[in-house]
């Protein structure tokens, strides 16, 4: 159970200067997950996703995935190769900014534990899940996520952004 909430999580996912991606990126945030039927909490930790290596020949990037969860002291690390291109770089986090609105965005600054940040709320409603993703200037782009899972089991996941870095420029 706990590799499937990890590959969920890594899917929805991604003033000063910065380059994104690069080695080292690191995106660290508050999680819980929620039995939406019972309301019982089934995850409260945290999620880490860090850039560990990049392979220019193959293109890829390896993302160093942690859940940890303080209910149970469980721990799943993964380590998966991961294309670049599918990482938002600067540009794209600031183009998704400029076109909020036009997207079906809502503008907003968000306050999180790792700091203020302009984002744009942009709904999500796929197969798999429904509500919000907020994406801002931070590594892997997502600073907040509220989604509920439209399967029969369904669970509510809601991360926040705890604290980052950019990588190697």
């Amino acid at each position: 159970m706990k590799n499937f909430f990890t590959l969920t999580l890594v899917g929805l996912f991604s003033g000063s200067a910065y380059a994104m991606p690069a080695v080292n990126d690191l995106n660290h945030q508050d999680l819980t997950i929620t039995d939406t039927a019972t309301g019982r909490i089934m995850l409260d930790g945290d999620l880490t996703m860090e850039l560990t290596s990049y392979d220019p020949v193959t293109n890829l990037f390896n993302i160093h995935t942690v859940v940890s969860n303080k209910l149970d002291g469980s721990r799943d690390e993964q380590d998966e190769p991961q294309d670049k291109d599918s990482f938002p770089t600067e540009s794209t986090i600031l183009l998704i900014l400029a076109t909020c609105a036009e997207n079906g965005g809502v503008r907003e600054v968000i306050v999180t534990p790792a700091g203020p940040f302009d984002s744009c709320a942009l709904p999500v409603d796929d197969d798999q899940q429904v509500g919000t993703i907020w994406l801002g200037a931070a590594p892997f782009g997502q600073v907040k996520l509220d989604t509920i899972s439209k399967k029969k089991e369904g669970y509510r996941i809601q991360s926040i952004l705890r604290d980052y870095r950019f990588g190697d420029n």
